[in-house]
């Protein structure tokens, strides 16, 4: 509902996605500074702090509902973002891991996530009904939302396992970060899988009820869809867990060949193709975000977590905001339907990327054996 709100306000596709990409510019900057700031002063007051900012991002969005009213809103947005990157994640792994928990973190970050759009597609059922009398109220239940969320967030407890960075140099804790990701091929291939698959999804998140709302469909359906949403992401979820034992690397690229073809799908442009193309999306969305989650953590120290993390997010940010933007213009010139070639096009190439770090691995495996 929050971009046809913006749409309803005189704002064309392209300048959606501008304010969608200062959403991610801000995500962008903020990213890696956040993540450094989590794993030195603590992951509990970085989380108080993002529930703050979206607080006033609604505040924005409500009082000043204008192209400069909603890139202010955003950025506040795109602050609660950065910040809770990585360091809900880390907050939750170092909790378990004071009870010796830890290998439950896939679980319940599967279940906290399917609860967390169980209230989204509930929020947006709502919202579908309350869009039909004016949907300026919607952000009032907005208000009270994130309000209990900085109030919940003040509640939590900073885990004992938190270990603070020893290394009073910021700079030198980034390239350490860095060294880790790049030193190990696993973390490589998981940034490798969030730029392209998890980015292509990114790009088009924002369009399922603009795209549905092109089609002619009322925003009361559009919500029951939004609702159903929920249910398919929490089969995602599910499935998540089913599959945790299975190789990664064939998991990821079975996750790839979906994604792009079920874009393609959606560029059928009519209510079914667009319907099911996103259903799916959704189970594919979940399992990519909670699969590829559990599976970094087994490989830095709590240290670098939320640091790590911030960096992988940083990527995929980067690739969102370029093809974000282009994407726009494409929905503008082209139609908005055209726009699902591109993302499909970027869910593909990480099966590219990952043959040609497959190619390097190997050469530089077969070097070290001729230098022995």
């Amino acid at each position: 509902i929050q971009n046809v709100y913006i749409l309803n306000h005189g704002i064309n596709f392209t300048n959606l996605s501008i304010i969608l990409a200062v959403w991610s510019a801000c995500v962008l900057l903020l990213e890696i500074p956040s993540g450094i700031l989590a794993d030195k002063v603590g992951k509990k007051p970085t989380v108080v702090f993002a529930k703050f900012a979206y607080l006033i991002g609604i505040i924005i969005f409500s009082v000043f509902p204008n192209i400069w009213g909603f890139v202010a809103g955003v950025i506040a947005f795109g602050v609660n973002e950065s910040f809770m990157s990585g360091a809900q994640e880390s907050l939750l792994y170092d909790n378990l891991k004071d009870f010796g928990k830890e290998k439950l973190f896939g679980r319940i970050l599967a279940m906290a996530t399917t609860t967390r759009e169980f209230g989204l597609g509930f929020g947006v059922l709502i919202a579908g009904f309350v869009t039909q009398i004016d949907v300026r109220y919607n952000l009032i239940g907005s208000i009270i939302l994130a309000t209990l969320g900085v109030l919940i967030a003040i509640l939590l407890n900073e885990g004992r396992s938190h270990l603070q960075s020893e290394e009073v140099n910021l700079l030198k804790h980034f390239k350490d970060s860095v060294k880790v990701i790049f030193s190990n091929t696993k973390l490589a291939r998981i940034l490798l899988f969030s730029i392209t698959v998890i980015s292509a999804y990114l790009v088009i998140s924002e369009y399922f009820v603009p795209s549905l709302d092109k089609l002619g469909i009322s925003y009361v359906s559009i919500g029951i869809l939004a609702a159903l949403e929920a249910i398919f992401f929490s089969l995602g979820s599910l499935i998540s867990q089913k599959i945790s034992r299975f190789d990664a690397g064939i998991v990821y690229s079975l996750l790839s060949i979906i994604m792009g073809i079920f874009l393609l799908v959606i560029t059928k442009a009519n209510p079914w193709s667009v319907i099911v193309g996103f259903m799916v999306l959704r189970i594919v969305k979940a399992i990519a975000e909670i699969y590829s989650m559990a599976d970094w953590q087994k490989y830095v120290s709590s240290d670098q977590r939320a640091t790590t993390i911030s960096i992988n997010s940083f990527s995929e940010n980067v690739i969102y905001i370029f093809f974000g933007i282009l994407f726009g213009n494409i929905a503008d010139k082209y139609g908005l339907f055209n726009g699902f070639y591109l993302a499909a096009a970027i869910a593909f190439s990480y099966l590219g990327l990952m043959s040609i770090l497959n190619t390097v691995k190997k050469g530089r495996s077969e070097l070290i054996n001729v230098k022995e």
